[in-house]
């Protein structure tokens, strides 16, 4: 089976100081699912409140490792939240070369009010090391093959498409996997190849 390469994206809850502009922002924690080679950017929530004592705009950047969006500038008067959602695109070199925990600092700036600083972190993972899978036998006599899968990452994936191919049976289900749960599979074999059966390893 063709090994594709994709990274898990999780976001956790960080509150950080003002530095230079008085600005509050909260970091809503998210764990977001990112495919490599797919237009889907980690996706997250910020809540910013203006504390300046006058109306900006501002915008939103990282020098280092990731590309954040929106760029455009974004209004926030005095004393009021914006709750405003971006996308994360890490560098492909980040992709490449990372696996595991990704800090990286961020800045929004307001035009006539200073900048603010905050990190984030990332976790990269490739995609088979979020499950753990686990294989039943087969010998001459067995009538089901069994299996299961764990999610072994604290996110809800949806739409996971599995597919089994042997000399014994195919198998193809997309199921739905939230955070730490297991499935188990029983898959009916086909009792002409199963009655051929040799002792060794067969290929899944």
């Amino acid at each position: 089976m063709k090994r594709l390469l994709f990274s898990l994206f999780v976001m956790f809850s960080l509150i950080s100081l003002v530095s230079a502009t008085e600005l509050e922002v909260v970091v809503t924690e998210n764990e977001i699912l990112n495919i490599i080679g797919l237009d889907s950017p980690a996706k997250m929530t910020l809540d910013i409140t203006n504390n300046n004592g006058k109306d900006d705009n501002f915008e939103i950047y990282s020098l280092v490792g990731v590309v954040i969006e929106p760029k455009d500038r974004f209004l926030i008067k005095n004393g009021q939240t914006k709750n405003l959602e971006i996308s994360i695109s890490p560098q492909k070199k980040i992709l490449e070369e990372i696996r595991g925990y990704f800090v990286f600092d961020y800045e929004i700036r307001g035009l006539e009010t200073g900048y603010y600083n905050g990190k984030l972190k990332i976790k990269i993972i490739d995609l088979e090391d979020a499950f753990f899978f686990d294989f039943g036998y087969i010998n001459s006599t067995s009538e089901f093959f069994e299996f299961s899968i764990k999610n072994l990452e604290n996110y809800d994936f949806e739409n996971l498409e599995i597919k089994m191919e042997s000399v014994f049976f195919e198998f193809s289900e997309t199921i739905n996997l939230a955070a730490d749960e297991g499935k188990s599979f029983s898959v009916k074999l086909d009792a002409n190849e199963r009655k051929k059966l040799f002792a060794g390893t067969y290929d899944l």
